[in-house]
């Protein structure tokens, strides 16, 4: 989401991982869930919207989400934005 991976805060129930983080430059809470196939690379996801959760992000026309790990490296890569890198001391 563009944010500094040390500011977003994650918890884990049942198959979904839950998401969030305050933007600093006013306070405001932004939430997201995604959930990780079996046997995939993708990442699916949706955001809250005015407190309700809006769709997964899972069609065709959507933004295409996929991740690899090698070693201690996580690639994050999105088909419109690009990719994103991390290692464990980024967490």
């Amino acid at each position: 989401m563009g944010r500094d991976v040390k500011v977003m805060k994650s918890t884990q129930k049942g198959e979904e991982t839950f998401v969030n983080y305050i933007r600093a430059a006013d306070g405001k809470r932004f939430d997201y869930k995604c959930t990780f196939p079996p046997s995939s690379d993708r990442v699916i996801w949706a955001a809250k919207i005015e407190g309700k959760w809006g769709r997964w992000r899972d069609t065709p026309d959507d933004e295409q989400v996929t991740y690899e790990i090698i070693g201690n490296t996580l690639s994050v890569t999105a088909s419109m934005t690009g990719t994103n890198t991390y290692t464990q001391n980024d967490f």
